[in-house]
């Protein structure tokens, strides 16, 4: 199988497990959690057949009914590349949203394992049930601990200006 057509099968699984939970009444998810496709050593595919990044991301799915606030996808590259496997966590945090926006991680340097996966959907139950994305280092669970790679700031809105802009279309230089 070729990797657009192995990209294809992994595209048509996450729509059908979104499906399923539209179906199912299952709650919105509210996180989403985003594999890096190819991360990994370049004799992974040889080896395993698929990169590390992919093997990951199919655990994710497999395991991805036991936390239905969460959304998993993946990605082509995350940039992350001498430390794969690399997962993005977000908020998928909306104008109608309970939460407010929050901030988004990036944990890397895993094995693409069920362990892994079980980790990581633990972790982003955790931070679906938070308002800032912020869950407290005890929480962690313990094979993400030492992995998170960078923080990525919130998007906010941005307050609407409080100064007045000049009604003249001239600029005047002050002589003072």
């Amino acid at each position: 199988m070729s990797g657009d057509e192995r990209a294809a099968n992994e595209a048509d699984a996450t729509a059908a497990v979104t499906a399923q939970s539209a179906c199912s009444g299952a709650p919105t998810p509210t996180v989403e959690l985003i594999a890096c496709e190819t991360c990994g050593p370049k004799d992974a595919v040889a080896l395993h057949g698929s990169t590390d990044g992919a093997r990951l991301g199919l655990w994710l799915r497999r395991l991805a009914d036991t936390a239905p606030e969460v959304r998993v996808s993946s990605t082509r590259c995350l940039w992350a590349c001498s430390r794969s496997c690399a997962v993005h966590v977000r908020g998928l945090d909306g104008p109608h949203s309970t939460h407010g926006a929050r901030v988004g991680y990036v944990i890397a340097t895993l094995e693409p394992t069920e362990v892994a996966a079980r980790a990581l959907l633990d972790y982003a139950t955790l931070y679906a049930a938070t308002a800032d994305g912020a869950v407290p280092f005890k929480q962690w669970p313990a094979p993400l601990r030492g992995h998170f790679l960078c923080r990525i700031p919130a998007v906010t809105t941005p307050a609407a200006p409080t100064a007045t802009a000049p009604t003249s279309s001239k600029l005047t230089r002050d002589s003072g």
